[in-house]
This record gives C-alpha cells, structure tokens and sequence, in this order.
C-alpha cells in the first residue's frame, strides 16, 4: 500500500510585504492581531516598517500632523 502524496493546504500568506511565504496548515507562525507571519523576523520587520499597511505613514492623519489643518 503506498501513501497518496497530497499538495499541501495553503491558508495564506506572511503578511511581511518584503516576504509573502505561503503559510500551510500545520505551520507554526506569529500571530498579531489578524495578521499571521511565517517568522519572528518578519512579524519585528512588519512592526519596524514605517509604512501602515494601507501604504499611508503612521501617524499621517493624526492630530499633530500639521499638514491636515
């Protein structure tokens, strides 16, 4: 009896731009908030970028930003 080989489940992916791994069943990953990473290095890279994830700065609509009075 020989074992089926299966492709693997794929259930998304790391949401660091920079790596975008697919992420499998099974996997370990980080987790934090709803985004899921393939590592701890890119969850700290993700966190580091200074870009949000709707591509505008942190902080760019906040209230000390000068530009939007």
């Amino acid at each position: 009896m020989q074992a089926e080989l299966h492709e693997p489940i794929v259930v998304g992916e790391c949401e660091h731009d920079a790596c975008e791994k697919p992420l499998e069943v099974g996997q370990v990953v980080w987790k934090k908030g709803h985004d899921l990473y393939c590592s701890l290095r890119c969850m700290i890279n993700d966190m580091r970028s200074p870009k949000g994830k709707g591509g505008e700065a942190f902080g760019s609509t906040g209230p000390f930003d000068k530009s939007a009075r």
